[in-house]
């Protein structure tokens, strides 16, 4: 009888309880007992049932699924922002953002679009036409490790001060995302991560937990890491 409610069909008010244990009215039969309005109407109201049992059933999929999707938005801008704002040299005026690759020894910068003068060594800037108080700013920096603390060096001491920064942008960065969202950004970006090496860094720091991410990715049906 409880079978029956829950597909829509109509029992035996005795069934419940009652000792009655005849199987539940078929649709033919509702048909032949009951005006034609109320057969229609009862036909809907067994079609909305249907529709509700099924809905309830997967209801929690779609869920999941919706939280995936959304989720995986949220990974794709977060991408974007560590390729494009952490990993990518580029004029530190974010109303510009003019990336660069060309290094000629002198840790004062000039930015090639909107002309800000920059430190090579914590990218603190100082407007247009501030080359000067850039030049004297380099010496005094406290992230300047070139020889004599000058305003020169190599393209060597240039790379390590990139990643030094990069390393601490980074690991802000990751701190203030939770720890699952964390672990996706760092799987979506691990290529360029491993080519700069600042992988090794995130895991030192315990910023990379990647198997609740695959365990999660598993139970939704999308498959484990991407190679």
């Amino acid at each position: 009888a409880e079978e029956a409610a829950a597909a829509g069909r109509v029992a035996c008010p005795m069934s419940r309880g009652g000792g009655c244990e005849s199987e539940a009215f078929s649709d033919q039969q509702v048909a032949l007992l009951v005006p034609g309005d109320v057969y229609e109407e009862y036909m809907k109201a067994q079609r909305w049932l249907l529709e509700q049992l099924v809905l309830r059933e997967v209801q929690p999929q779609i869920e999941r699924r919706m939280r995936f999707e959304i989720r995986t938005d949220r990974i794709s801008v977060l991408r974007d922002k560590v390729l494009q704002d952490i990993l990518t040299l580029s004029c530190p005026d974010r109303r510009c953002g003019q990336a660069f690759v060309d290094f000629e020894g002198c840790f004062a910068l000039t930015c090639s679009r909107c002309k800000n003068a920059f430190c090579a060594y914590c990218f603190r800037y100082f407007g247009r036409g501030g080359i000067s108080e850039a030049h004297s700013h380099v010496v005094r920096c406290d992230q300047n490790t070139s020889p004599g603390r000058g305003l020169f060096a190599d393209r060597h001491h240039f790379d390590q001060a990139s990643r030094r920064r990069q390393r601490q942008q980074l690991l802000g960065f990751l701190r203030g995302l939770p720890g699952h969202i964390s672990d996706a950004v760092v799987i979506s970006c691990q290529r360029e991560l491993e080519e700069r090496g600042l992988l090794a860094a995130v895991r030192e720091a315990g910023l990379f937990r990647p198997a609740e991410e695959e365990e999660e990715e598993e139970e939704l049906g999308v498959g484990g890491r991407a190679a």
